[in-house]
């Protein structure tokens, strides 16, 4: 009888620990604020399904080896000035496409110039300098200028990518979680329990429908944001698998191989950790970020500042968009200022964001769409379609032009064509495209 009853008694803990557990897990039963702040507000990450759901990946990956066809659109409106750049691409896959790239200004060409890739070459085409492709073996462009006196050779990438948004969005679900998962322990290990709090069924207004909500917060001083941002930054320089994930991204956006290196990207996010640690805060109440809830689903985010600005934060799953709000734009935040004078002008001219992607049932087009709505009636548009194909009836003109190959010059051939074209190309910069950008800066506030 008294093992009997030691068995019952055992099955009972059992019992009981499977409910907790079981509790714990999938309810919010045991969960401190803290943890049910982590819980939800980690729904934000969800967003990263935009450019990543399995009808997007299946598009991606179906373009390795079918044709298809891409047309985007960059659309400035600043005024009266309407800014547009366009570029459409023939692809038999992903190795082999060519590219059509205009710009205009109210309707006037600015310029216009073709793009190549074939295999492990890649070229361009301006009629207004050159009379065929100019190419280049598509890898190790450090080796083959590192005899040749030329300009800006530390700004030259490793090798050309034509990669597009899709490539660059694409995160790996293994990468997502270890971010997610790493960096939200570190907020909740580098605060305390009085930062959190929760309030229960409060109205929240959204798109003209009323929600009965709850409020899962979190509370820092300026003291407290000062310290979690310094560290956070300092985390991120020691986090190899984030720095190599990060600098393949950048390398896919051609950027000079010198300031996307992974020993590069640790050393800025050392001396952003640096500047804003040095920064003079108080004790004084600083941030609140919100997350609402409703029926275990989390509808909104809002990130509220101690000067009255507030960021909105909302992701709809079901029309995959994303949606950006700022409150009280034109506000200088000491905090983005000590990173960079600059982005804290521009990220405080921004009104909304808004994104949306999808793609069609039988995976074969996406379509993407973003606006940026910002200060002084300027606007930015994107949108862009990528469709695969049977096959594409190619308009080239790359098969019957002539072409320059780089690689099969003599050092000092190699030195003046790349110091021709360099002079050549940064003139048009300066000339069409300079003043664009001036113009729109000077819209924004931000020159």
């Amino acid at each position: 009888m008294k093992k009997k009853i030691i068995i019952a008694i055992i099955v009972l803990l059992v019992v009981l620990a499977g409910v907790g557990i079981y509790l714990f897990q999938f309810t919010d039963f045991f969960k401190s604020d803290s943890q049910l702040f982590g819980k939800y507000i980690l729904k934000n990450s969800e967003a990263y399904a935009m450019f990543n759901n399995d009808s997007i990946k299946n598009i991606r990956n179906k373009r390795n080896n079918n044709a298809y066809k891409q047309k985007s659109e960059l659309r400035v409106k600043n005024g009266e000035s309407n800014y547009k750049v366009t570029s459409e691409t023939e692809a038999q896959n992903i190795n082999n496409t060519f590219t059509r790239v205009k710009v205009e200004n109210n309707q006037d060409e600015v310029l216009n110039f073709n793009l190549v890739k074939n295999n492990n070459m890649v070229g361009f085409r301006m009629n207004e300098i050159t009379n065929g492709y100019v190419e280049v073996k598509n890898s190790n462009f450090s080796k083959l200028f590192e005899n040749v006196n030329i300009e800006n050779k530390e700004m030259l990438p490793d090798f050309v990518n034509s990669a597009d948004y899709l490539d660059v969005l694409d995160i790996s679900l293994d990468d997502m979680k270890y971010l997610t998962n790493k960096y939200s322990n570190f907020v909740m290990d580098k605060t305390n329990k009085k930062n959190y709090s929760k309030v229960k069924d409060e109205k929240l207004k959204i798109n003209d429908r009323f929600h009965y909500v709850d409020e899962y917060k979190l509370n820092l001083t300026e003291n407290e944001f000062k310290q979690l941002t310094s560290e956070f930054f300092m985390e991120l320089s020691n986090d190899s698998r984030f720095l190599n994930a990060l600098s393949s991204k950048l390398k896919l956006m051609n950027l000079p191989a010198n300031k996307v290196s992974v020993n590069s990207l640790s050393e800025q996010f050392r001396e952003y950790s640096n500047k804003i640690n040095s920064l003079e805060c108080t004790d004084n109440q600083y941030m609140e970020i919100i997350a609402y809830v409703e029926n275990d689903k989390l509808l909104r985010t809002d990130i509220k500042l101690i000067d009255g600005n507030a960021i909105e934060i909302s992701y709809d799953n079901q029309s995959n968009s994303l949606n950006i709000k700022q409150q009280q734009p034109g506000k200088s935040n000491k905090f983005v200022k000590a990173i960079s004078e600059k982005m804290d002008k521009l990220l405080g001219t921004i009104h909304e964001v808004q994104i949306e992607t999808n793609a069609s049932e039988e995976h074969s087009e996406i379509i993407t769409t973003a606006k940026i709505t910002c200060e002084n009636d300027v606007e930015i548009s994107y949108n862009c379609t990528t469709r695969i194909l049977s096959e594409v009836v190619s308009t080239s003109d790359y098969g019957s032009s002539m072409k320059l190959i780089l690689n099969e010059l003599e050092p000092n051939q190699l030195e003046y064509a790349y110091n021709y074209l360099y002079k050549k190309i940064t003139d048009i910069y300066k000339q069409r495209i300079d003043p664009i950008i001036k113009e729109v800066e000077v819209s924004l506030k931000i020159n």
